[in-house]
Parts: structure tokens; sequence; C-alpha cells
């Protein structure tokens, strides 16, 4: 990874949509898909919807980005701490 910056990775048998519908967690219906979410930057805490919002250091703007991400299922033994570390050669 360019720069040491980290990513954020979630799979979730749920959508953002069925998220963001649900106001308690009984209210969620467990899909058979799953849903995979890579996030490059997340903004600071705060909306100023009952508060003030984020400070502006933790504010994210657009900006051109670039990154890969790699899937595969891992082999039997295969230690995922390992392959993590693997640098993905440019093609």
């Amino acid at each position: 990874m360019v720069g040491e910056e980290l990513v954020n990775v979630g799979a979730l048998h749920y959508t953002t949509r069925d998220l963001e519908r649900a106001t308690h967690t009984h209210e969620l219906t467990r899909r058979r898909d799953i849903t995979l979410s890579v996030d490059h930057r997340q903004c600071g805490l705060g909306s100023a919807a009952c508060g003030p919002g984020p400070l502006p250091q933790y504010l994210v703007w657009p900006e051109p980005m670039r990154f890969r991400v790699r899937l595969r299922p891992l082999a039997q033994g295969e230690r995922p701490e390992v392959l993590a570390k693997e640098v993905i050669e440019e093609t």
C-alpha cells in the first residue's frame, strides 16, 4: 500500500440501505448475499445534527486516488497476516 495508509474493510449480510432504514438491530433481516465495503478514508465524527460537525482537520475532501484490491480464497494452511503484507505487482 502506498504511503502506509490504512483502509477500512467490512463484510456484512446487510446492505447500507438496510442499515440506514433500521432503527433497531431486531429490524434487520439477514441476507444470503454479503455486501463488501472497502473505504479508503472516512470523515471524522459529527454531523451538526445535534452538536458540532467534524473539526476541519478531520474532514475528507474529494481528490483523485487509486488503490487495488485482490480477492481470492485462502488455501488450507495459508496465513492471512502473511498474505496481507505481500506487494501486488503493477500490471
